[in-house]
């Protein structure tokens, strides 16, 4: 399996696949896709650069990459099960949340990065 971390290319409007240096740094860019999978999903925000796009306000974003997902590549058809929700916006809180109930997540079995913009966690979500 392929270790990658997946971010929302907003100049592209697709999902940027990049490859991970280490937990918390992201390496160079190896792919774009309208869909993508991963499995065992660890969620990342730099806080330090979330509050800087944050001071940069919504009027003039600063469009730095601060959050992202890392896992293995997967197959999406291999979602299985209800899933659930996610969303991250940086202006409203400095993790990923459950779309439902509000929640910050930490983990996921498996997530499903879809061609509207959505994400969708399947399995275990901590």
């Amino acid at each position: 399996m392929t270790r990658a971390l997946v971010y929302r290319n907003l100049t592209r409007a697709c999902w940027s696949i990049a490859a991970p240096k280490s937990a918390r740094t992201r390496g160079p860019v190896t792919g774009y896709a309208d869909a993508v999978a991963l499995r065992g999903v660890t969620f990342v925000v730099l806080e330090n650069r979330r509050l800087a796009v944050v001071a940069a306000g919504r009027v003039k974003p600063k469009r730095e990459v601060h959050a992202w997902c890392a896992g293995e590549l997967a197959d999406p058809a291999d979602a299985r099960g209800e899933g659930v929700p996610l969303t991250y916006c940086p202006y409203v809180c400095g993790a990923f949340v459950r779309r439902d109930t509000g929640a910050p997540i930490a983990r996921a079995d498996f997530v499903v990065f879809t061609a509207d913009r959505g994400a969708v966690a399947y399995g275990a979500v901590s």
